[in-house]
């Protein structure tokens, strides 16, 4: 019976051990400007936990918006990820959108260096149009890091941002400073803005803007 006991305990701390995964709570508040929206502040919170995340957001009563995802990681460098998105303005409709984004993220020393290629099919719908509208809009990311610990800044370009996602997607630009408290918590700040329509216009006009502060916390279980 002894000997029984012992091999469970083992056997239990081997499932344990094995089950154990990388979790991370990102926390964000800020400023959010729109042409559509009226309603300034945003807030959202994302977590992850072994490859899977949700994050939900909401901007008072105007919008909300729910995005789920999967990160398939190959290596150290490689990174794939699925995801849904859907967003509701009430008494005026939503949207929703489903992405794959394919990217690199490679270190040397200080400076870091990432790029994404994908694409991403969206519909919009209102009660007050009678039809759909569908899109379907390639992907592209870009950006650079220097890393001087503790603090790091990077400047971004991307298509698929957390808080400017939409049925078809735009440009966002963007820079951020992010200072690590202690390896497992840190802290940032960052700016961005959005351009509009960008394949019909000839003319890059800016379609929204925004500024964050957030609060990462890492850990496992």
């Amino acid at each position: 019976m002894g000997k029984r006991i012992i091999v469970f305990l083992m056997a239990a701390m081997l499932s344990f051990s094995v089950s154990a995964a990388d979790f991370s709570l990102i926390g964000m508040i800020g400023y959010r400007e729109t042409t559509s929206l009226s309603f300034p502040a945003s807030s959202s919170i994302r977590l992850s936990f072994d490859g899977f995340s949700l994050m939900l957001r909401g901007q008072g009563a105007s919008q909300l918006d729910g995005i789920l995802s999967y990160d398939a990681r190959v290596g150290k460098t490689i990174s794939n990820e699925f995801s849904f998105h859907t967003s509701y303005i009430p008494a005026e409709g939503g949207w929703s959108d489903f992405a794959y984004i394919f990217s690199q993220n490679f270190h040397w020393g200080f400076f870091s260096l990432g790029y994404g290629i994908g694409i991403s099919a969206g519909v919009a719908y209102s009660p007050y149009a009678s039809n759909a509208v569908w899109a379907f809009s390639p992907l592209l990311e870009l950006s650079g890091a220097f890393n001087i610990d503790p603090v790091s800044i990077e400047l971004y370009f991307t298509m698929l941002d957390d808080w400017e996602r939409d049925w078809k997607a735009l440009p966002v630009f963007g820079l951020r400073l992010l200072w690590d408290i202690d390896g497992a918590s840190s802290v940032f700040a960052d700016g961005y803005i959005k351009w509009a329509e960008y394949l019909m216009d000839p003319v890059a006009m800016i379609s929204g803007y925004g500024i964050r502060l957030g609060f990462i916390f890492r850990g496992d279980v």
